[in-house]
């Protein structure tokens, strides 16, 4: 004759009934209104937003592309920011 665990036995139970009830909550889905994605600010579509550049150019190296200062210091703090609005 086979015995059983008593508290084994409780513990799968209990377990199989908060699966079942997590499987039967209503699931919702966050709709999202905004993506964050990198790239290339080469593309023509990418100029329609911005509106002014001040000490600033595109730069490339390879395949790098990006801002980069157009006068920089010797040092980061010497060197007067690009700006892009």
């Amino acid at each position: 004759m086979m015995q059983f665990d008593r508290s084994r036995l409780s513990a799968a139970v209990t377990g199989s009934i908060l699966a079942l009830l997590l499987l039967a909550a209503p699931q919702h889905a966050i709709a999202f209104d905004f993506s964050y994605v990198y790239a290339n600010p080469y593309d023509a579509h990418a100029q329609t937003y911005i509106q002014s550049t001040s000490n600033i150019h595109l730069y490339s190296e390879g395949s790098v592309r990006m801002w980069i200062p157009i006068a920089g210091g010797a040092t980061q703090a010497t060197t007067t920011p690009g700006v892009i609005t």
